[in-house]
């Protein structure tokens, strides 16, 4: 079961997601298919964003064993969200975001510049290409199937 300070840190991520025009988003979430229980998955019409929320270094460490981490895996676009400091810019995996949770703000520490969030086919100069990761889209299918099957069945998505 997630710390109240992992489940702090989701919900803030989850706020932050909704601001970045992210309508569908659901955390602490798993689907038949997928070895993956995201801490955050969002959902747009251009793409995907996946956070892992981490609140200890042995924990972000071991987060870089995943299979999904270097193959696959859910989120056009993938971020972590740590407190203050306890990871750098410098440690996070090439491609991916960083946030910081600070009190109950959130710190963009490493992020593609603006909101335009384009899909995984789309070439552009600002930046954006470095950070897109090709996603299994199987996997996001069963998630996006399992938040409708909660709204469906009147379930919480949001923890």
């Amino acid at each position: 079961m997630p710390s109240k300070q992992h489940e702090f840190q989701s919900q803030l991520a989850a706020r932050w997601a909704k601001k970045q025009g992210f309508p569908i988003v659901a955390t602490n979430l798993g689907a038949v298919g997928s070895r993956e229980i995201v801490d955050l998955i969002a959902f747009r019409s251009t793409c995907s964003l996946m956070i892992e929320s981490k609140i200890s270094r042995s924990d972000f460490k071991a987060d870089s064993k995943k299979p999904e981490r270097t193959f696959g895996g859910v989120g056009t676009y993938r971020f972590y969200i740590t407190p203050v400091d306890m990871v750098s810019a410098e440690e996070i995996p090439e491609g991916w975001g960083l946030l910081y949770v600070d009190g109950k703000k959130i710190i963009e520490v490493v992020k593609p510049l603006g909101n335009l969030w384009p899909n995984y086919n789309y070439e552009d100069a600002r930046g954006w290409a470095k950070f897109k990761h090709e996603v299994d889209h199987d996997a996001e299918r069963a998630m996006l199937f399992s938040i409708a099957r909660r709204l469906v069945l009147n379930q919480p998505i949001l923890n």
